[in-house]
C-alpha cells in the first residue's frame, strides 16, 4: 500500500469530516501530472501488443493512459481484471486518453492494435501525479468515494462507503469512519456516532489517530444525553436497517408505557423512528412521527433536533417554504454550533432558490 502523501491526507479529511460543506480537494491537477513511464511499440498493420498494469506499478488512487501515433490510427481496449469490467474501448483513433480508477489490489489488461493499413510507432505514457505529492490510496471504492467527497457529491460517497462496509474487508474501519464524517456533516450525529463505534471495532490507517480523536469528541459532545438504550437504535440507523431501529423503538417506547415522567425518553425514540422512516423513504409517516415527537419534547434543545430532523424531511419533499420555517425553529431554538452552522447554509440555499 502506498504511504505517500499522508499529510495531505490528514489536511483534507479535517476539513471533509470537521467542518461543515464540502472540502476542496489538496491533490494535484490532471493538468500538471507527470509520466510514470513510457513505452513505444512499432507495431506492423494489424499488429497487437498487450500488456498489464497493477497497483504495485502505480500506486495512486487513479491515473491516465495515453497512446499517441501522431496521424497513424489504432485501437485501444482497456480491460479491468477481477471483474472482467471494459474500462475503455475506441477504435480508429490517432489518439487515446482514458482515466482509470485505481486502487489496492487492481490491474488492467491493456491491448494497443494498429490499424490494418499502416502501422508504425506508438507511443504509451502513464500519467499520474509526481510521487511526492501523490495522495495516500487505498482500495478502488475508498478512492472513488474520496472523490466524490471532494467534489461535494455526497450520496454517491456514502453508496461507495457502505459497499466497503457490507464487503466486511479489512477497509471497514476506514470508510466506517468516512461515513461517520458524511452523517455528521449531513446533520445526523446519533447515526455518525454509532458508525464511528463500528470504526473504532476495527483498525484504522496510519496518520488517522487525531482525526479519529477530535470527530469522537464532537460527537461525545452532541450526543452525550442520548439514552444508553437508544445506542442500539443508533447503531442499526447507522447500518442503514430502518426497519429494525423502528422496531427497537417501539418495544422501548412499550416499555416505557404512559409515564409521563419519561418524556424526554419519549421524545428521543420518535425522532429516531421519524429518521427511520425518512430512510426508509416513508416521508409522511416520517412527518407525523416528527410532530408526535415535538409534543413529547421537554426543553428547547431537544425541540430544536427534532424540527431541524423535520426541516430536512421537508427539503426532501420539496417544501421549501416549510421547510425554512422549520429549520429556523430549529436555529432559534438552539441548535449545537456545528447544525447551527450547516442549517445556516441550507437555509441560504433555500433563500436563493
Amino acid at each position: 500500500m502506498a504511504r505517500r502523501g499522508a499529510p495531505i491526507l490528514s489536511a483534507l479529511f479535517f476539513l471533509a469530516l470537521l467542518l461543515p460543506g464540502p472540502a476542496a480537494t489538496a491533490g494535484v491537477p490532471e493538468g500538471q501530472w507527470v509520466a510514470w513511464g513510457t513505452e513505444t511499440y512499432n507495431l506492423e498493420p494489424g499488429e497487437s501488443v498487450q500488456f498489464r498494469v497493477d497497483f504495485e506499478d502505480i500506486p495512486l488512487r487513479a491515473w491516465i493512459l495515453t497512446v499517441e501515433g501522431d496521424q497513424r490510427l489504432c485501437d485501444l481496449n482497456v480491460l479491468r481484471l477481477g471483474d472482467d469490467a471494459l474500462v475503455y474501448q475506441k477504435h480508429d483513433e490517432s489518439r487515446h486518453r482514458v482515466r482509470i480508477p485505481w486502487g489496492r489490489d487492481e490491474a488492467v489488461a491493456v491491448t494497443v492494435t494498429a490499424d490494418t493499413a499502416i502501422g508504425g510507432l506508438f507511443t504509451i505514457k502513464f500519467l499520474g501525479p509526481p510521487a511526492e505529492l501523490a495522495e495516500r490510496a487505498y482500495g478502488l471504492r475508498i478512492n472513488r468515494a474520496l472523490a466524490h467527497m471532494s467534489a461535494g457529491r455526497s450520496a454517491s460517497a456514502e453508496a461507495l462507503l457502505r459497499d466497503v462496509i457490507r464487503a466486511d474487508g479489512d477497509e471497514v474501519g476506514l470508510a466506517a469512519l468516512l461515513l461517520a464524517g458524511l452523517l455528521k456533516d449531513r446533520g445526523e450525529p446519533e447515526r455518525a456516532a454509532a458508525m464511528l463505534d463500528l470504526a473504532l471495532d476495527h483498525d484504522l490507517p496510519e496518520g488517522f489517530e487525531e482525526v479519529e480523536r477530535r470527530l469522537h469528541a464532537h460527537l461525545a459532545a452532541v450526543t452525550r444525553r442520548a439514552p444508553p438504550e437508544m445506542r442500539e437504535a443508533d447503531r442499526l440507523l447507522a447500518g442503514d436497517d430502518p426497519e429494525a431501529a423502528i422496531a427497537h423503538c417501539e418495544q422501548w417506547l412499550e416499555g416505557l408505557g404512559r409515564d409521563t415522567t419519561r418524556a424526554w425518553e419519549r421524545c428521543e425514540a420518535l425522532r429516531r423512528i421519524g429518521s427511520a422512516h425518512r430512510a426508509a423513504g416513508r416521508p409522511v409517516r416520517a412527518m407525523e412521527t416528527f410532530d408526535e415527537a415535538l409534543g413529547a419534547a421537554r426543553e428547547p434543545g431537544q425541540k430544536a433536533l427534532v424540527y431541524h430532523r423535520l426541516g430536512l424531511l421537508l427539503v426532501d419533499m420539496g417544501n421549501p417554504d416549510q421547510a425554512r420555517r422549520a429549520l429556523e425553529a430549529a436555529r432559534d431554538l438552539g441548535l449545537p454550533p456545528d447544525l447551527s452552522a450547516e442549517t445556516g447554509i441550507i437555509l441560504n440555499r433555500l433563500q436563493e432558490d
